[in-house]
C-alpha cells in the first residue's frame, strides 16, 4: 500500500492537482460496531486530472479501528483500505467557491485480527461525495460528505462496508 500512495502522490504531480483528505467515517454493521464503534477517522489522498468540466480521479483512503471481542474482551484491530477511481464534476457557485459531486467505484481490501487470527480479503464497492471547495490561487479547501457501498462475506459471515463519511481536504493546483 506504501508503493500506492507513492505512485497516487507521482501521478498527481503529472496530473492537475492532489488533495489530503481526513475525516470521520460510520459503519452501519452490527458487528462492527459491537467491537469498534459506530466509527472513526479516516485519511486519504486523491490524485484529479482535468478532462473539460469532468474530473477523473484515483484515491487511497485507509481506515483503522482497534477494539475489544465480545466475550473474551481481547484486543481487537481492524484495518480497511478503499482505492477509488471516479469522475467529479465541479460548477463555479460565486467567486472562488465552487460545488463538486463526485462518484466512483473502490476496491476495498481489509484486514481483521482478534484472538490470534487475522483475516483478509477484498471486495468491490462504490463511493459518491457531494461538496465544497473554495480556491486560494494555487491552493483550495474543501468540505464533503458522502457515502461508501460494500458487502462481502467470509464463510457464513456477511460484512457489510456501508456508511457515510464527512471528510475536509487540502490540495494544490499544479
Amino acid at each position: 500500500m506504501k508503493r500506492l500512495f507513492f505512485l497516487l502522490l507521482s501521478l498527481s504531480l503529472a496530473a492537475g492537482e492532489i488533495s489530503f483528505l481526513g475525516g470521520f467515517m460510520g459503519k452501519e454493521d452490527k458487528n462492527f460496531k459491537e467491537i469498534y464503534g459506530k466509527g472513526g477517522n479516516f485519511w486519504g489522498i486523491k490524485a484529479q486530472w482535468k478532462v473539460k468540466a469532468f474530473f477523473p480521479y484515483l484515491s487511497y483512503e485507509r481506515f483503522e479501528r482497534e477494539g475489544k471481542t465480545l466475550f473474551f474482551k481481547e484486543p481487537a484491530k481492524t484495518v480497511h483500505q478503499y482505492l477509488g477511481a471516479g469522475l467529479s464534476f465541479k460548477k463555479n457557485l460565486k467567486g472562488k467557491l465552487w460545488g463538486i459531486l463526485g462518484a466512483g467505484f473502490v476496491y476495498i481490501v481489509y484486514e481483521e485480527e482478534a484472538l490470534g487470527e487475522k483475516i483478509r480479503d477484498e471486495c468491490p464497492g462504490a463511493e459518491a461525495a457531494l461538496g465544497f471547495r473554495y480556491y486560494l490561487g494555487k491552493f483550495f479547501l474543501g468540505v464533503y460528505g458522502g457515502y461508501i457501498w460494500g458487502k462481502d462475506k467470509i464463510g457464513r459471515e456477511k460484512i457489510n462496508f456501508n456508511g457515510p463519511k464527512g471528510y475536509l481536504e487540502a490540495g494544490i493546483i499544479f
